[in-house]
């Protein structure tokens, strides 16, 4: 799939350290057009105020809590430009919203008889299962539906709930660039990547998990990919 001329609707994006908004610059780079929403969408707006400029960013403050003002941005986001065949979608939330989100999605796709592809950024099992349960979707309809799974990254939101982000590594922290990679991973290869899986991305490299893979993990695993310190920092907060 060639991203130039596409649009890209991208969840959770305003923060300068984070996944969504590194998305945001390589999707540019690659010639896509991104629709950014966000609660606060200020800093956004000063960051990529030339592409909003130039048409190539758009930008939408929105709760994805808030059904009605969620399902508003994809009226919007459809409204911005008319030739675009559909949104592709890496959800930065928690797991209710990206369920709505990945409603809304479908709505939108069959409501454009396109094909489509949506990309929910999570690590939770309530997110992988919801994934490995729309895997038909792929095969009826064209929508692919895929489950980012990314290790314990290193940014600002640690420090948000009163952990310092240098709690970790950088040998068992997963780096926000080989996060990028591995969505575009999902984009460009729909049969390797099939809808329904899960793609992992940790410190110790990339995983597939579809319908038949088996789950497995060693206490190695654990202490590589930084889960390890944030049971430890967790239980220094909670001074247990």
């Amino acid at each position: 799939m060639q991203l130039q001329g596409k649009i890209v609707y991208i969840t959770g994006c305003a923060m300068p350290d984070g996944i969504g908004n590194a998305l945001v610059l390589k999707l540019l780079s690659d010639g896509a057009s991104v629709f950014a929403v966000d609660r606060a969408v200020a800093g956004l707006d000063k960051q990529f105020g030339a592409e909003i400029k130039k048409g190539t960013v758009a930008t939408c403050e929105t709760d994805v809590t808030d059904w009605k003002a969620y399902r508003r941005s994809f009226e919007l986001c459809g409204f911005w430009k008319g030739q675009e065949e559909g949104p592709y979608l890496p959800m930065e939330v928690n797991a209710s919203a990206a369920f709505r989100g990945t409603r809304l999605a479908i709505d939108q796709f069959l409501r454009q008889s396109s094909i489509g592809l949506i990309v929910i950024t999570g690590s939770v099992w309530a997110v992988e299962g919801f994934t490995r349960s729309l895997d038909f979707l792929d095969a009826m309809a064209g929508i692919r539906v895929v489950c980012l799974e990314p290790g314990v990254i290193k940014t600002s939101f640690w420090d948000q709930i009163g952990i310092d982000k240098n709690t970790f590594t950088d040998e068992s922290a997963t780096s926000i660039p080989s996060i990028v990679d591995a969505w575009l991973d999902i984009i460009h290869d729909p049969i390797g990547i099939p809808g329904g899986s899960a793609y992992e991305v940790t410190a110790l490299g990339k995983r597939l998990y579809t319908l038949e893979s088996k789950r497995t993990v060693s206490a190695n695993a654990v202490r590589n990919v930084g889960l390890q310190e944030i049971v430890d920092a967790m239980r220094v907060k909670a001074k247990l």
